[in-house]
């Protein structure tokens, strides 16, 4: 358990930490508690032990994440928005601080996780408590939008991550996690009802099809974009994280098992990875991928932005299931093989244009998430891609953090 390799292992200088006896005295009264959400206990043993042999990338990984995301969070002071969101705003900007402090504590928990440094997990603590005991997450009822749930699911996550890789710190009082629970069991309503609405799209079931967002000539079929869609699949990751820490094995249940949830985790990944489409234009039909259709919209990004984004979000959902006990890793790898090596085509080198002729690529943006489809297949030809550009920046906002520090692969 972390308890453990917090006390066993050598603890990293991190800069503005707390000492190793710290770090042990808060550790070693510790409740049980093994993470298992994104990073087990045994991926954190082995990453701890890569950065502290001084092994690439690993270590480079490290020494950048610490300098542009954790170090500087150590002074965080939460900006809590209490909610519930009922307008006057645009829905876009109504969760900001929800996401500027989860990806916080998340990135605060991963340094403590690697490093042991108490200090990371202190301030941690202290945003996801104050968020915990002042903030109330917005429901259908308070604010009636498709976005309101897939909004706030990214910052969900990045709570349940922060809280599964602290809360064997031992500075969580039993009121403290009372009161997470709690947030995270009214944020899990708030989402289910969101991905319950989601699931009743009359679409569901239909033969609908609809033209490409940058072609009338090509269509794909609507019902991928519901239950593949980057809300469902954002969706299910949020409550999987919400209900891992609060012991909801229903909701568990729901998104991994039942037969009635259109949404269910792998069904949301076939559809997203194995649609219904006609193709690129260019002799791949149907494309691996349901984003083919999104357009290129210079505040959201373009037909290739949104395929790496959500063949990113379908790798990461069966990490998920994988360690919730539901492998879809497996079941799936063939279609992540297909999705990820037809994407790696519009990335050096010999980079192909995209389909979409007005498409502008983001790369910085994109070479980060290759890296959970480097983890799970380890082709050559991903390898390429992530070699590209700088591995030891490669940082995914919403969900993840490091990604090179967290999911390279491990021997």
């Amino acid at each position: 358990m972390l308890a453990g390799i917090a006390v066993a292992l050598l603890v990293v200088s991190c800069g503005g930490g707390g000492s190793p006896e710290a770090t042990r005295s808060a550790t070693t009264a510790a409740p049980a508690w093994t993470p298992h959400l994104v990073l087990t206990g045994k991926a954190v043993h082995q990453i701890r032990s890569r950065v502290a042999a001084a092994d690439e990338p690993w270590t480079s990984a490290w020494a950048a994440f610490v300098k542009s995301y954790a170090g500087p969070a150590l002074d965080r002071t939460p900006q809590v928005e209490r909610g519930p969101f009922t307008g006057g705003q645009e829905i876009h900007q109504a969760f900001l601080h929800l996401d500027e402090d989860s990806r916080a504590a998340r990135n605060l928990a991963i340094a403590y996780a690697v490093s042991g440094d108490i200090a990371y997990a202190r301030t941690a603590h202290d945003i996801l408590v104050a968020w915990s005991r002042e903030a109330r997450p917005t429901t259908l009822d308070d604010y009636d939008s498709p976005d309101t749930g897939q909004l706030q699911s990214w910052g969900a996550f990045s709570f349940a991550y922060a809280y599964d890789l602290t809360r064997a710190s031992g500075l969580y009082s039993a009121d403290e996690a009372a009161a997470v629970s709690d947030y995270f069991k009214r944020f899990t309503t708030a989402l289910r009802g969101a991905a319950e609405r989601l699931a009743t799209d009359p679409s569901i079931g239909t033969p609908l099809r609809r033209p490409y967002e940058w072609s009338s000539k090509l269509t794909y079929r609507y019902e991928d974009r519901v239950i593949g869609g980057t809300f469902a699949m954002a969706l299910d990751l949020a409550l999987l994280g919400l209900a891992s820490q609060t012991g909801d094995e229903e909701t568990i249940a729901w998104v991994l098992d039942a037969d009635g949830n259109a949404l269910r985790a792998d069904r949301a990944v076939q559809h997203a990875l194995r649609p219904d489409n006609d193709g690129d234009g260019r002799g791949t039909r149907p494309v691996p991928e349901v984003a083919i259709l999104r357009t290129y919209r210079p505040e959201r990004g373009g037909t290739v932005d949104y395929m790496t984004y959500s063949a990113r979000l379908a790798t990461l959902l069966c990490q998920v299931s994988d360690n919730l006990g539901r492998p879809l890793s497996e079941s799936f790898r063939p279609a992540l093989r297909d999705s990820w090596t037809y994407l790696a085509r519009f990335f050096a080198p010999g980079a192909a244009a995209s389909p979409n002729p007005t498409d502008v690529v983001d790369t910085a943006v994109c070479l980060p998430r290759f890296t959970l489809g480097y983890r799970i297949l380890g082709t050559p030809r991903l390898r390429a891609v992530l070699d590209a550009g700088d591995r030891s920046s490669y940082y995914e906002p919403q969900f993840l953090g490091p990604v090179t520090l967290t999911h390279w692969p491990l021997p």
